[in-house]
C-alpha cells in the first residue's frame, strides 16, 4: 500500500506487536553467571586471576575457595571486595578489581604494595585449582 487513508502519502506498514518474555529463572541465571577463571600477569608480572561474569557472586565464589583451602579470613572490607587473609604468618589482601564485566583477582600486602610474585602465584593458583564454578 503506497498511499494513507487521503491517498497522498506513503504509509509506512508497522510490525506487530510483540509481547518477549523469558521466564523469571532463566533472567537470575544470566545474571549470575560467571565465566572459567584465567591466570594473567601485568606489565609488571605480578599475577592476576581474570574472571569475566557479576562481580558480587565472583567474590563470593573467590571466600568460598578460601574457606576450602583452608585459609583464615581474618578481616573483610563491607563496601569494597577485599579480605584480608593469614597464611603462614604472613598477612595478605585479597582484592576483587571490576571494570564492566570483567574482574581481576589480585593479591597485596598489608600496606597495599604488590605481594611478592612467588607466594602471590601460589596462592592465585591455589584459588584457581579450585574455583567452584
Amino acid at each position: 500500500k503506497f498511499e494513507n487513508k487521503r491517498g497522498n502519502r506513503y504509509e509506512v506498514p508497522r510490525p506487530d506487536v510483540a509481547q518477549i518474555s523469558a521466564p523469571a529463572d532463566e533472567v537470575s541465571v544470566s545474571t549470575e553467571s560467571v565465566g572459567r577463571p584465567q591466570i594473567l600477569t601485568d606489565g609488571n608480572g605480578n599475577p592476576l586471576i581474570k574472571i569475566d561474569g557479576n562481580s558480587a557472586t565472583i567474590w563470593q565464589y573467590a571466600l568460598a575457595t578460601l574457606s576450602s583451602l583452608n585459609h583464615k579470613v581474618i578481616g573483610q572490607s563491607k563496601n569494597a571486595n577485599e579480605a584480608t587473609v593469614k597464611i603462614d604468618n604472613s598477612t595478605y589482601v585479597l582484592k576483587l578489581n571490576s571494570v564492566g564485566s570483567s574482574n581481576t583477582l589480585a593479591v597485596f600486602n598489608a600496606d597495599n604494595s604488590f605481594a611478592d610474585k612467588e607466594k602471590a602465584a601460589e596462592l592465585l593458583t591455589q584459588i584457581y585449582q579450585n574455583w567452584p564454578a
